[in-house]
């Protein structure tokens, strides 16, 4: 007989050991994220229920989860959300293009070359924001722990 112990937060990975990106639905969300091939995602849930529904994501989607004992350090093969967080969405065009702000129903123009940088404090957030990246391909999304 075995014992799931989960203590919350919770560090999940989600890891991808396939040769192409794997789609997954982020936890009360409508929008897809992917973890991309060969690579692994790692960030905290903060209940049970969002244990659950990742580990049950995973295996829906054919990606590996693990329960951490802490966040790892980012690596080439590591995508680590690391909360709270500043996402930066880059205008890599010579026009303007326009991004959502998370859970909203209007868009923010973001003129040519600049940079709009985004406090986020859940995982959910940092996922909306790179999911758009996959929407535009003109705006380059980077994420890094506040410090």
């Amino acid at each position: 007989m075995a014992t799931l112990t989960v203590t919350l937060p919770a560090v999940i990975k989600l890891a991808n050991n396939k040769a192409e990106k794997v789609p997954f639905q982020p936890y009360h969300e409508n929008f897809i994220v992917y973890v991309p091939a060969g690579k692994a995602l790692e960030f905290e849930v903060e209940t049970a229920g969002q244990f659950f529904y990742y580990k049950d994501q995973a295996a829906t989607a054919g990606l590996v989860f693990t329960q951490e004992q802490a966040i790892e350090t980012a690596t080439t093969d590591l995508i680590v959300v690391d909360l709270p967080s500043i996402v930066t969405l880059t205008n890599t065009a010579a026009h303007a293009v326009s991004f959502v702000p998370y859970r909203e129903n209007f868009t923010v123009e973001i003129a040519a070359g600049d940079a709009v940088a985004l406090e986020a404090k859940t995982a959910g957030q940092v996922f909306a924001y790179l999911a758009q990246e996959q929407v535009n391909k003109d705006i380059t999304v980077t994420f890094a722990a506040k410090q």
